[in-house]
């Protein structure tokens, strides 16, 4: 396991998390996670020397601890500047952040893992080949 280049690759997460929060990302979070979803199968493919699902999985799981807590530490400014987010706006200041963060991490986040790992796996396995644009391919059949 190569732990630098999971931390590394994480620090994506980090990035996101804050330009999320300044709402920068409206409309593009989609195909900016998708150009990171392939810059991931490119360095884990490169760098991780094997167990690539693994390292994928680890990636996004300490994705989504960044993002979550950076969306909870800052709860108040992620709504003021995401107000189209579904749901979130309609939600008065009865409700605690903790539960909207908690939904969040329910099958939504655990899918995105998957298919992150699904990706670096289909990465690791495609740069050894001369198809590099089956990583593009395996991402988009990756999307639900």
């Amino acid at each position: 396991m190569n732990w630098r280049l999971i931390f590394a690759l994480s620090l994506f997460g980090v990035v996101m998390a804050v330009a999320g929060l300044f709402g920068l990302t409206r409309g593009t979070e989609p195909l900016l996670w998708l150009v990171i979803f392939i810059i991931y199968a490119i360095c884990i493919a490169q760098y991780a020397g094997g167990k690539y699902f693994l390292h994928g999985f680890l990636v996004s799981l300490l994705n989504g601890v960044w993002i979550a807590i950076i969306h909870f530490a800052f709860f108040p400014m992620f709504l003021r500047n995401n107000p189209d987010v579904t749901g979130f706006s309609e939600f008065s200041h009865a409700h605690r952040p903790q539960v909207l963060e908690s939904d969040c991490w329910s099958n939504r986040r655990r899918t995105l893992w998957y298919r992150r790992g699904s990706v670096c796996l289909c990465g690791g396995q495609t740069t050894t080949k001369e198809s590099g644009c089956c990583l593009i391919l395996c991402e988009l059949t990756n999307r639900a």
